[in-house]
């Protein structure tokens, strides 16, 4: 339903935002600000917000793998992320044979037996994607941890509780409310975890895992969200299993992802008080029952849409695609406006900020931004999520070898050299949309002369100035960019 009315909605303009220099900026700030890190048993990790919280797996293994990716995008390696790998074993329990959530030293006003049914598996996620890109020493973790983790799920059924003690499986908070209903989309991720261990290992027995946590999601329908970033993954969780198995099961159970992650969607955008400041236009609260948008839920949906697009491709019917590449589009306009200084100061939280503060010179993202127009940065600013603009990069910005330019797409694209000087963008837009098609120069050197064709066309240039170019093209265009 959401796909035949969106096509007939009041749809703002996406903009663009220079995220490399974004990505830049954060990686200074994680440099220099004694805000941002704090040395434990000679390694350096990450507070989760501004001064303020205990050095967290997830938190560590998160933005570690999203500069990892950004570095392999940009071609180029980056030592920062290097010196936050190095401190990663300590978070290893050998007694329980698992990465725990804290290091070993965390203060006495945490639990540190207590874990969130999604926290045991997300930072193997992480851990995973960082053995298949050649870090031994993640890899090593990451098998290390898999027969707790799937200990864990057994012992639950593949319905996880919402909080639970690591050592002997208490249950400390069974269910989010008199439904009974727990962490219930923690079995995307931890299907996407076992799937990440089949890629890495060939192992049939995590395949079957992963068929099983998907299976017991079979009935959830509309309550299967709690959280919407572990719902996009479980999305690209079944991508991954359809592309193995083929299994019309697989795709559909990707459609009930799909449907519960959009229904918790606000398409449509809010002028209202502080709002007005900002595009909260296709943004997903970050809870099944939150009041707001969060940037971290907000850029780990991004990848995973891309990587369910990628994966599925034709496959999915045109009003999927349409509605994911929409999603995609407005992810990299609407991230920007986490940043506190990308919104005024009257727009920003004051006294009542429950984690650490909030510092405008640092470009680490608020967690919170709300569709009503409460004060913006309530919960905090986010550490943990400044990945986004690493990812962002990665995913939205194209360097080709030889290319002068650095291309952007707000929809998806496929780029091949066709001959020298000249390359063919296809868009992987929807029918009947426009999308953006940016060229920036690439270092010093000037802009060169720049001739780009749709089919026998030439396409002028919507706007441009002595270093870019910006292009308005279909959506799903396949054009022939020269230059001289």
């Amino acid at each position: 339903m959401l796909g035949e009315i969106y096509p007939h909605m009041a749809r703002p303009e996406a903009k663009f935002h220079d995220w490399s220099a974004r990505a830049n900026r954060t990686l200074r700030d994680i440099e220099r600000s004694p805000d941002a890190t704090i040395e434990h048993y000679g390694h350096t990790y990450l507070h989760p917000y501004v001064d303020a919280e205990y050095p967290d797996s997830m938190v560590q293994a998160s933005v570690v793998t999203s500069i990892r990716e950004f570095g392999r995008a940009i071609g180029k390696d980056i030592p920062l992320a290097d010196r936050l790998l190095a401190g990663m074993g300590r978070f290893y329990d050998k007694e329980l044979g698992a990465v725990r959530r804290y290091l070993p030293n965390v203060g006495d006003d945490k639990d540190a037996d207590a874990v969130d049914s999604w926290y045991l598996y997300h930072p193997l996620m992480n851990l995973g994607r960082l053995a298949l890109w050649g870090d031994a020493k993640e890899e090593a973790l990451f098998r290390d941890s898999l027969e707790f983790a799937i200990k864990v799920a057994r012992h639950f059924k593949y319905v996880w509780p919402i909080q639970y003690n690591v050592k002997d499986f208490a249950v400390i908070t069974p269910s989010r409310n008199e439904q009974g209903l727990g962490q219930t989309d923690v079995g995307g991720i931890y299907a996407y975890v076992m799937l990440l261990a089949h890629e890495l290992t060939g192992e049939e027995r995590y395949l079957t895992e992963a068929r099983k946590a998907l299976a017991a999601l079979k009935e959830a329908r509309f309550n299967l969200v709690y959280q919407t970033n572990l719902t996009a993954l479980g999305l690209a969780a079944c991508a991954r299993l359809w592309k193995i198995d083929k299994s019309p099961e697989a795709f559909d159970q990707g459609l009930v992802f799909l449907a519960g992650f959009f229904h918790n969607s606000q398409i449509w955008d809010s002028e209202i008080e502080r709002a007005r400041h900002y595009t909260n236009f296709f943004g997903v609260t970050c809870l099944h029952d939150a009041p707001y948008l969060a940037a971290y839920e907000c850029f780990e949906a991004f990848s995973a849409f891309d990587e369910y697009m990628s994966i599925c491709g034709d496959a999915l019917p045109a009003h999927v695609r349409m509605l994911c590449a929409e999603f995609r589009k407005y992810s990299l306009d609407r991230g920007w406006y986490f940043y506190p200084d990308a919104l005024p100061d009257d727009a920003l939280a004051k006294d009542d900020i429950r984690n650490g503060h909030i510092d405008r010179k640092l470009s680490f993202p608020l967690e919170d931004l709300y569709g009503d127009g409460q004060p913006a940065g309530q919960v905090g600013q986010e550490i943990y999520g400044c990945g986004g603009a690493f990812v962002f990069v990665a995913r939205a910005f194209h360097q080709p070898a030889g290319a002068p330019f650095v291309i952007f797409t707000d929809y998806p694209c496929v780029i091949t050299s066709t001959q020298e000087r000249q390359l063919v963008v296809r868009l992987h837009g929807p029918q009947g949309f426009m999308g953006r098609v940016r060229l920036d120069k690439a270092g010093r050197r000037a802009m060169p002369r720049i001739i780009v064709r749709d089919g026998e066309a030439a396409l002028p240039a919507a706007r441009r100035d002595a270093g870019s170019r910006d292009y308005r093209a279909a959506a799903n265009a396949s054009l022939t960019l020269s230059w001289s």
